[in-house]
């Protein structure tokens, strides 16, 4: 019986420095890689406008809690520069 340093794959051996052995495999499952670069993507884009869409939720609760029974709605002033109204 005989040890082999790199057992055989169905392609052949595996690479043997550690860049082409990596490559080796991200060139296999590049699609899998690719799904889940993207997922993590939304992931982080998530946790990132959630507090803002909670924020923008709350704050249309409060204003519709404020406002009289029958009353005329205030519109939210917008802290953008471009949204604000200089009315």
């Amino acid at each position: 019986m005989t040890v082999s340093a790199a057992p055989a794959t169905p392609g052949g051996t595996l690479p043997t420095t550690p860049v082409r052995f990596v490559l080796h495999f991200f060139w296999r499952f590049r699609g899998w890689y690719l799904l889940i670069v993207f997922l993590e993507l939304a992931a982080a884009a998530s946790s990132i406008i959630m507090p803002y869409a909670i924020g923008q939720i709350v704050g249309a609760v409060t204003d519709a809690a404020q406002q009289p029974a029958g009353g005329k709605r205030s519109r939210r002033r917008s802290l953008h520069p471009c949204c604000s109204s200089s009315a």
